[in-house]
C-alpha cells in the first residue's frame, strides 16, 4: 500500500480557498473543506477516481460522546431531581438559571449555507428547536427520557450537520472529477444505526462503542482506540488576509463597512468571525461582482 503525503502551504491554501468557494457556490464556513478539495485533486492527479469517506460515523454511532453524555446526564438529573432543584435553587437568584429548560436543550449545529448563518447574524433558534422537537417525536417509543433526548440529539446532528459534510465531500470531489462514496450511509446501515439503543452507541463515555467493537475484529487496537482528532489546519496562521480583499468590495460598497471597521469588530475574536467576513467577501466578488478566481486569489495574496 502506498502512502502519499501532500503539504498544503499557505499560498496553496489561499488559492484552494478561493477555488473552493467558487465550486461550492456559497461562502465556505468550514475551513477543512480546503484540504478535502486538495486531497481530491491530488488523488485525481494520481489516477484515483473513487474515494471512500467515513461521514456519518459520528452522527449515527455517537461520535460526539461528550455532548450526548452531558445531555443524557442533564436530562436524567432533571427527571430525578427537577422539582427539588427548582425549589432549592430558585431561592437564590444567582442559581435560578440552572433550572431553566434551556439548560437541558442540546446545542446541535445547523449549517444551511446562507450568508446570515455564515456570519452568525441569524441564530435560527426557533427553527432548530422545532426540528429537534420532530427528532424527539421520532423516538417517542423510547421509555427512558434521557435516552430519548440523547438519541434525538444524534438524529438532529444527522439531519443538520451531516448535510453540510456531504455537500462538502460531493463538491470537493466533483471539482476534481473524483467520486466520493460514504459506505456508512448505506440505507441498511443507516436504518440499523438509527434504531440502535443508546447503550450500544455510547457506553461508559466511550464513543462509537458498537462500531469500534466490530472494527476490533479487523484492525489493531491502537488504531481503533487512539484519541479522537479533528481534520484541522493552522487556519489563523494561514488566513492573515490583508485589507486589499475588502477595499472597494462587497462590504464597503454595498453595506458601507470598510476594512478597518471590520477589523475593529473582530479584534477580540478567535478568528472565526473574521473568517466569516472574508468568505462572504470572496463569495460576493465571485458571484455578485463576477470577478475571476485569479483576480480574487490575487486579492487574498495567493497569486
Amino acid at each position: 500500500m502506498e502512502i502519499v503525503y501532500h503539504h498544503l502551504d499557505r499560498q496553496q491554501f489561499l488559492r484552494e480557498l478561493v477555488r473552493n468557494a467558487y465550486h461550492h457556490d456559497f461562502p465556505v464556513y468550514n475551513l477543512n473543506s480546503v484540504p478535502v478539495q486538495a486531497i481530491s485533486r491530488v488523488a485525481r492527479e494520481r489516477g484515483v477516481k473513487v474515494l471512500l469517506a467515513g461521514e456519518g460515523g459520528d452522527e449515527l454511532f455517537g461520535g460526539y460522546a461528550w455532548r450526548y453524555e452531558r445531555l443524557y446526564r442533564n436530562v436524567r438529573t432533571r427527571r430525578r431531581w427537577g422539582r427539588l432543584l427548582a425549589a432549592v435553587m430558585s431561592r437564590t437568584s444567582d442559581l435560578a438559571h440552572v433550572t431553566r429548560d434551556d439548560l437541558f436543550l442540546p446545542h446541535f449545529r445547523t449549517t444551511t449555507g446562507d450568508v446570515a448563518n455564515c456570519l452568525g447574524l441569524s441564530s435560527g433558534q426557533f427553527g432548530r428547536r422545532a426540528r429537534f422537537d420532530a427528532c424527539l417525536e421520532a423516538y417517542s417509543f423510547v421509555e427512558r427520557l434521557e435516552e430519548r433526548w440523547a438519541l434525538a440529539a444524534m438524529l438532529a446532528d444527522t439531519r443538520e450537520y451531516l448535510e453540510h459534510l456531504l455537500n462538502r465531500e460531493d463538491k470537493s470531489g466533483m471539482q476534481a472529477s473524483v467520486e466520493c462514496r460514504v459506505p456508512l450511509l448505506d440505507l441498511e446501515v443507516l436504518d440499523a444505526a438509527l434504531n440502535l439503543p443508546y447503550g450500544l452507541k455510547v457506553r461508559r463515555r466511550e464513543s462509537k462503542w458498537l462500531l469500534k467493537a466490530v472494527a476490533a475484529r479487523h484492525l489493531p487496537r491502537e488504531v481503533i482506540y487512539r484519541p479522537k482528532r479533528g481534520f484541522n489546519l493552522p487556519a489563523l496562521e494561514y488566513l492573515g488576509l490583508s485589507n486589499r480583499l475588502f477595499e472597494g468590495g462587497f462590504w464597503e460598497t454595498e453595506l458601507d463597512l470598510p476594512a478597518d471597521r471590520i477589523r475593529r469588530y473582530v479584534a477580540r475574536d478567535d478568528g472565526s468571525f473574521w473568517y466569516g467576513f472574508a468568505m462572504v467577501e470572496i463569495w460576493a466578488r465571485l458571484f455578485l461582482r463576477s470577478e475571476s478566481v485569479e483576480a480574487v486569489s490575487d486579492l487574498v495574496g495567493a497569486a
